[in-house]
């Protein structure tokens, strides 16, 4: 864990203006986290499980958590936007259904009246801030109104499935 944590003070710290302002800036009840196991160019180490169970028992500890849903994802292909993506950003000749690095995709539901930033989630799973959205930032057409919260929370939860298309980030 010490390689992953090492990368997490690495990217803070390099992390521009309109990056932190982001991160503190932005709250919400409702989370998704996306993150690498491991960087395919250096094969650095990015995100443990016990980075994970560790925020999740920190959310737990400041008793804001209601419910949260994660899974590894290791069999997702690349779509034509996310292969091009990666190609223009020097990952090499990456083609359409090309297999996607290991990663982890987590939704986070807060309890009622909770509210957190992006920074406080992102320094509990020890994630780049980056790799932390709200429903807004992540889905197409967010729920709005009453029970909006629950209702992001299940769908970013089918999106895990990938039963929804929202939140398609293999790019």
């Amino acid at each position: 864990m010490a390689e992953s944590l090492a990368f997490f003070k690495e990217a803070k710290a390099a992390e521009t203006q309109g990056q932190r302002d982001r991160a503190n800036r932005l709250h919400g009840s409702v989370f998704s986290l996306m993150q690498y196991r491991q960087n395919p160019r250096t094969r650095q180490i990015m995100l443990t499980q016990e980075q994970l169970d560790g925020g999740f028992d920190a959310l737990k500890a400041m008793d804001v958590l209601d419910l949260h849903a994660d899974v590894w994802q290791y069999r997702d292909t690349y779509n034509e936007r996310g292969a091009a993506d990666r190609t223009a950003k020097g990952w090499g000749d990456v083609q359409p259904g090309a297999l996607v690095p290991l990663h982890d995709h987590a939704v986070i539901k807060l309890k009622l009246g909770c509210e957190l930033t992006l920074r406080q989630v992102s320094d509990a799973f020890t994630i780049p801030s980056a790799r932390v959205k709200l429903p807004r930032e992540s889905m197409t057409d967010a729920p709005q109104g009453r029970g909006a919260s629950m209702r992001a929370f299940l769908d970013l939860c089918a999106y895990l499935t990938h039963e929804l298309a929202a939140g398609d980030d293999r790019g």
